[in-house]
């Protein structure tokens, strides 16, 4: 047996002195004190030291931060700190133009502030169009909700959009709150608020079908959408490695009327492996589940899910995975998608790229089309920029149908998934 005796000597008391800010021209000094985890006069933490200031080097409106510490090493009864900040360009222009064969010619501005009156908040207007519509939005983001780590944003924004294909279009304006939280390292979760309008009409002169009218009527809707995300890729804009995760419920209620009653569960996953440079393999899954709660137990067409062109299904024009005897694109309420890729790098910034891409839209509003899973496969090169890969690919259908096109092209900025 062993006896242990522990004797402590308490040391002489350190107290935290004053914190003295250098380079805070915009940014206000009580969003900086928000950030100490130590008030002068209380007794000196080390560890809420440090805390403080990675909460300062966290501070959205600033691009770095270095510190100094006086009476620490010196083991005097006081410790001070400097703490010399270099602030972000505190307003910003953005524009964005090209060209892609699911929008068609595109056009994106933008506006804003990172640190509006000093406040450590970024205040952004953004007009988006394209061929295929417009998108404007006034949004607010605090980055730091009252001194947590929980992002928060609110936006103004109003829509009008004319898919591809499709003879509808829809019209939508509202206001969107939203509170995000990273954890756990990879983990985000989130709990997004909207209310909006929407008005869905016709595309073409066909008439409404009798049984439709009611879809067409102006709707008031309030959506919830929960949802938790995992993202352990090792590069945003050209991820070789890793994975990608996410998963989101729409809690869906009409205001007046029972059409946009139900539950909307949406999981996406995306998985890169790179088994031998210079060949990377990605895969991406995607399944999309409506279920109605309302009493007609019918979901509105724009609310639907429609498969087919660049972005998912390949060699298919774009929502046309599923269509009626007329050629016209159906969506339903259950959307199933798997996508896999061979990307091989060829030097020079180009990338040599093969898929298989997979699809099925089921549970249409009326019956029409079928249900089997369609297939394309394909070619495409791609050149990589510092934003990311332009590339043109071409997709085959492997199924194909009396009347439909051997396959088609698609040219997009990004990667699909």
């Amino acid at each position: 047996a062993a006896d242990i005796t522990y004797r402590v000597d308490s040391g002489p008391y350190v107290e935290m002195g004053r914190t003295f800010f250098v380079g805070d021209f915009k940014t206000r000094r009580s969003i900086l004190n928000r950030q100490m985890a130590l008030e002068p006069g209380d007794p000196f933490s080390l560890r809420e030291l440090l805390e403080s200031q990675s909460n300062i080097r966290n501070i959205y409106a600033l691009d770095s931060a270095q510190f100094q510490t006086f009476g620490l090493e010196e083991r005097a009864p006081r410790v001070d700190m400097v703490a010399e900040v270099q602030e972000k360009e505190p307003y910003y222009a953005q524009f964005t133009t090209g060209y892609d064969t699911w929008r068609e010619l595109y056009v994106d501005t933008a506006v804003g502030t990172v640190n509006f009156l000093g406040l450590n908040k970024e205040i952004r207007a953004g007009l988006q169009w394209s061929q295929i519509g417009y998108l404007a939005q006034l949004g607010i983001i605090e980055p730091s909700l009252l001194g947590s780590r929980i992002v928060a944003n609110g936006i103004l924004y109003t829509e009008e959009i004319e898919e591809l294909n499709q003879n509808f279009g829809v019209r939508t304006s509202g206001a969107a709150a939203g509170l995000s939280r990273d954890f756990e390292k990879y983990y985000t979760a989130t709990l997004n608020v909207r209310y909006e309008t929407r008005d869905q009409f016709r595309t073409d002169d066909s008439p409404i079908p009798p049984e439709d009218e009611a879809l067409y009527d102006s709707r008031t809707v309030v959506v919830t959408t929960p949802g938790i995300s995992l993202n352990k890729v090792d590069s945003f804009i050209r991820p070789t490695r890793g994975v990608r995760a996410r998963f989101s419920v729409d809690i869906s209620r009409g205001i007046e009327n029972s059409l946009d009653d139900f539950y909307k569960y949406l999981f996406d996953t995306r998985y890169y492996y790179t088994p031998v440079t210079p060949v990377t393999l990605a895969f991406h899954g995607r399944f999309g589940y409506i279920d109605p709660t309302g009493s007609e137990r019918i979901v509105p067409e724009d609310q639907l899910f429609f498969l087919g062109g660049t972005s998912d299904v390949r060699g298919f024009s774009e929502n046309e995975l599923r269509t009626d005897a007329a050629g016209d694109p159906i969506g339903g309420k259950t959307a199933i998608l798997g996508s896999m890729e061979v990307r091989m790098d060829v030097g020079m910034n180009f990338e040599l790229v093969t898929f298989l891409d997979a699809g099925a839209v089921r549970r249409p509003l009326h019956g029409e089309g079928s249900d089997d899973f369609r297939y394309s496969t394909g070619l495409g090169l791609r050149y990589i920029t510092a934003i990311g890969p332009i590339g043109l690919v071409y997709g085959h259908k492997l199924d194909r149908k009396s009347g439909e096109s051997a396959g088609a092209f698609h040219f997009n900025i990004g990667y699909t998934f």
